[in-house]
């Protein structure tokens, strides 16, 4: 692993390196206006938590953060970055208790992904099998947010999540970055599957920032 400002990153990452000193801010803007909506601290959850940017800075305003990373090189690098009041969980997020495969991007760790649309492994990709588990197997109680970026797997996770969304009715920060399917513009069918899966649960739209967008419960 290196060492990228003070924060460790996976060997071979080209990505994140380059924010230098900066990396620990990265994407700050979406994590501070979720907090404004934020009405119960005891407990965050980081669904794809990658090294920890975003769990480190919830562990300072959240009792206990639970951030799932089920790729090993990753999470290495996570639970060195984190502090005692992150639980971290080894498997993928989704709607069932499975095994999965995952394409890791070996230049950019941040686009390690579910194999979900069936192809394997790309150039620059290598594909392994990770457990799947669902969100609401955990049984949390005071979930007061949920951060989910996992690569067009979103959907997955929040069918895995209704019991938890709807009994603790955090707020929601979702990535809704199109990629991947035809199209220079990419996919945007599991922005919209997530937003519709959400909506039925009694979520509405809240601001965008950046690629995310924040939910709110009704």
């Amino acid at each position: 692993m290196q060492l990228v400002g003070n924060l460790y990153l996976p060997d071979g990452d080209q990505h994140f390196v380059k924010l230098g000193r900066d990396i620990e801010h990265y994407q700050e803007p979406q994590r501070l206006k979720a907090f404004e909506f934020v009405k119960q601290w005891d407990c965050a959850v980081d669904l794809g938590a990658h090294v920890g940017i975003f769990s480190r800075h919830f562990a300072q305003h959240f009792d206990q953060v639970v951030a799932f990373e089920p790729t090993l090189e990753t999470r290495q690098c996570l639970e060195r970055n984190v502090p005692d009041n992150v639980m971290i969980v080894p498997f993928a997020c989704g709607d069932r208790d499975d095994t999965v495969l995952f394409r890791r991007h070996i230049k950019n760790s941040g686009g390690t992904e579910m194999a979900i649309d069936g192809r394997d492994a790309a150039a620059g990709f290598e594909l392994y099998s990770v457990r799947m588990i669902t969100l609401d197997s955990l049984n949390l109680a005071g979930v007061g947010l949920i951060k989910i970026d996992i690569q067009g797997a979103e959907p997955l996770a929040l069918r895995g999540a209704a019991d938890t969304l709807r009994r603790c009715k955090p707020v929601v920060l979702i990535e809704e970055k199109p990629f991947g399917g035809k199209g220079a513009d990419g996919s945007v069918e599991h922005i919209k599957e997530s937003r519709d899966i959400l909506i039925g649960y009694g979520y509405r739209e809240g601001e965008k920032v950046g690629a995310d967008r924040i939910y709110l419960a009704d």
